[in-house]
């Protein structure tokens, strides 16, 4: 935390220097000097939708990769999809694990 001797006024322009919200800055300081605790708002991050990706389906991405290296994105998409019934993963997904993975499954 920045030690500084200011007050809310001050509050506005060192949020500006730090590229805070003035009004955030403001608000962050009154809650400090009302309960001298440091406000720490976690995160709350959507982490979207579970991912069903089994050790089968990775087991079968990798059969095809043996049978032919040059697979495409699409052509595991569509494979993943007959294979494996009720099973549904995009393309961007698929792409998305690749590159996670280090082009890995």
């Amino acid at each position: 935390m920045i030690e500084l001797p200011v007050g809310q006024r001050y509050a506005a322009v060192v949020g500006r220097e730090l590229g805070v919200e003035e009004r955030a800055a403001q608000r962050w300081w009154r809650s400090y000097e009302e309960t001298g605790e440091v406000l720490i708002k976690k995160s709350v991050r959507n982490p979207g939708r579970p991912n069903n990706f089994t050790k089968e389906h990775k087991a079968h991405v990798l059969d095809l990769a043996d049978d032919d290296p040059q697979v495409t994105v699409c052509d595991v998409a569509e494979s993943l999809t007959k294979s494996f019934e009720g099973f549904s993963l995009t393309k961007s997904a698929i792409h998305k694990h690749m590159n996670e993975t280090g082009g890995f499954f």
